[in-house]
């Protein structure tokens, strides 16, 4: 008996076990996919947007005037105890008048005055070294108002040197009116000059 033989078929090749994806398909895959990628983040804006405001700029005009003006009148009534006029002389009675403490008085030396004189025929110059005895007070007043009392101090030096040749003998006579002067300019009663020395040049 002859034996049969059977052709072994050749095995048929494996199916693949999906079908092909569409791309419809392939789209809805990846997007259940979970989504891995961190986006860069933005930080939160906390700008506060104000409201455009609309000026009327005649009103503007206006307001800035008005301060311009009042910072000239605060300006005028804070200087106006400073200022002085060329020539003015400072008025010797304005203020009030006091005794000195003694108990806190203490002796300045002052700049030196520089009077122009006559020395013999040839014109000279007087240095007056002084120092006066006052207070604390008394001398904070002085260096507020000390260009118009110098000025005041010096045209009545002046006058005298015009009028004495002798100017260099009458240091007693001239520690009397630098005195008096500063008393009522100052508004010290018992305030005194002391004048150290008088050199001609």
């Amino acid at each position: 008996m002859a034996e049969e033989t059977e052709k072994e078929e050749p095995p048929a090749e494996n199916e693949p076990e999906t079908a092909a994806q569409t791309p419809e398909a392939e789209t809805e895959a990846e997007s259940a996919k979970p989504k891995t990628a961190k986006r860069r983040g933005r930080l939160p804006s906390f700008a506060i947007r104000l409201p455009k405001l609309k000026l009327n700029k005649r009103w503007v005009r206006i307001g800035g005037f008005s301060i311009l003006i009042l910072i000239l009148i605060g300006g005028v009534w804070f200087a106006k105890d400073h200022w002085i006029r060329w020539g003015e002389k400072i008025d010797l009675s304005r203020q009030p008048k006091r005794k000195l403490n003694q108990d806190r008085s203490i002796e300045e030396k002052l700049n030196p005055f520089f009077i122009p004189i006559l020395v013999g025929e040839q014109q000279g110059i007087a240095v007056i070294d002084f120092s006066v005895i006052w207070d604390g007070l008394a001398s904070v007043r002085y260096k507020k108002t000390e260009l118009e009392i110098r000025d005041t101090l010096f045209e009545h030096m002046k006058s005298l040197a015009e009028k004495d040749e002798n100017f260099k003998d009458q240091a007693l006579f001239l520690e009397e009116d630098m005195a008096r002067i500063l008393r009522r300019a100052l508004g010290v009663e018992d305030l005194k000059v002391k004048i150290k020395d008088i050199k001609l040049y």
